[in-house]
């Protein structure tokens, strides 16, 4: 449930009454994923964050833009300690501003072995995301594979069953990187393959999307900003499975530094 919706504001940190119900709910919907978390440097460690456009961040790559499509990545991809799922409530919505996804298992299908062997390592190079650096901080460059690949051996009642294998991915068009020739290579087929996977929604006023941060790579396509109240407006909040150690969350807040 809604109920009654403000004008979309002009700053993302904004909070009103008006949202105490929506805000209770989504938390409640948070919590059964896991720990609902933030991070220090991002809006200033807000458990629930505004998603919608603001000026001056209207053509960067980042949530609040919106005359650029946003490119597809995993949340905050860099990080030791990302976000298992992210919830996006949407309180006003835009028909121009479509939701592009993709799942992991539709991108690796249309992969060769060699290609996914090459993703596999730790070629690929990104940086912290813009909404980690908005109070001046240093940019940090990060080495890691796109793709991890699991296989998990079952026993149901002491009859041995064939491994499950599954993948994840970690990936951010706009910030990655290959830092060879052939991670060059297998990042373009990487990319060719993550086109031709993607899907799309349209939210509504009163929708919840949940995404798995794991296995889907999210963007959004552009659309023209208002800036008179009746702009999209979604919340976010993100989820961990497991906390990081004490010493790396105070609260919610992950406090995670990079140097």
């Amino acid at each position: 449930r809604v109920g009654e919706v403000p004008p979309t504001p002009n700053k993302a940190d904004y909070d009103s009454p008006y949202l105490d119900s929506s805000t209770a709910q989504l938390i409640e919907i948070a919590e059964q994923y896991g720990f609902p978390i933030s991070y220090a440097q991002e809006s200033n460690g807000r458990l629930i964050q505004n998603i919608l456009p603001i000026k001056n961040t209207e053509n960067k790559q980042i949530s609040t833009s919106s005359i650029i499509d946003l490119d597809l990545h995993t949340e905050t991809a860099f990080h030791p300690y990302k976000p298992d799922y992210v919830l996006l409530f949407c309180l006003r919505g835009d028909p121009a501003a479509v939701t592009t996804y993709a799942h992991v298992l539709d991108i690796i299908a249309q992969l060769d072995e060699k290609t996914l062997e090459v993703l596999q390592q730790p070629f690929f190079k990104t940086s912290l995301d813009l909404s980690f650096r908005m109070n001046g901080e240093h940019d940090v460059e990060f080495m890691l594979p796109i793709l991890k690949k699991y296989t998990i051996s079952e026993t149901i009642r002491q009859a041995r069953i064939s491994p499950i294998t599954f993948w994840t991915m970690t990936y951010d068009k706009a910030l990655m990187v290959g830092t060879n020739k052939i991670a060059r290579n297998a990042l373009i087929t990487f990319q060719k393959a993550v086109e031709k996977s993607i899907k799309e929604v349209t939210l509504k006023t009163g929708d919840l999307l949940v995404l798995n941060n794991e296995y889907i790579v999210h963007g959004r396509k552009h659309f023209k900003p208002r800036y008179d109240g009746t702009d999209r407006w979604v919340r976010r909040v993100m989820v961990r499975k497991q906390l990081p150690p004490p010493s790396e969350i105070s609260g919610h807040v992950i406090s995670t530094k990079f140097i």
